[in-house]
């Protein structure tokens, strides 16, 4: 696998979905829908979830999984930050609405750790996300 595979594999949800099956994790069944995986590949997922007993083994069962999806396949929030760039008005929205449900909820930590005894760095103000997408 080249670098540029191995990185879009190693950042791959259905990677961490496994991952997280391997630690004992819940994974709902709306998070495998976000990934929209064809019927055979999601099957698999499925059936790896209920058997993995390893990060090593789900990083083996995830890598198969990843490398039989063809190249053009788009999460759920993948599709919807491309066509929130190509105009669709509904796409934006669900995108803005999520990037605003994650400011509030790292807003709700930072002010949580501020607030506690022994926080890291309670005089400093929270850094703002400056990334362009």
């Amino acid at each position: 696998m080249d670098y540029k595979t191995e990185r879009r594999w190693r950042e791959h949800p259905v990677r961490r979905l496994l991952n997280r099956a391997a630690e004992g994790d819940h994974v709902y069944s709306d998070e495998i829908d976000d990934v929209r995986l064809p019927v055979r590949e999601r099957n698999a997922l499925i059936q790896a979830m209920k058997t993995v007993q390893s990060r090593h083994e789900a990083d083996q069962i995830s890598q198969e999984i990843f490398e039989a999806l063809p190249d053009h396949h788009e999460t759920r929030i993948q599709y919807e930050e491309r066509r929130a760039r190509a105009g669709d008005a509904q796409a934006l929205a669900s995108v803005q609405a999520r990037e605003d449900a994650h400011e509030r909820l790292v807003d709700e930590v930072w002010n949580k750790a501020r607030n506690s005894a022994n926080p890291p760095t309670a005089s400093a103000p929270r850094p703002k996300n400056t990334e362009e997408n």
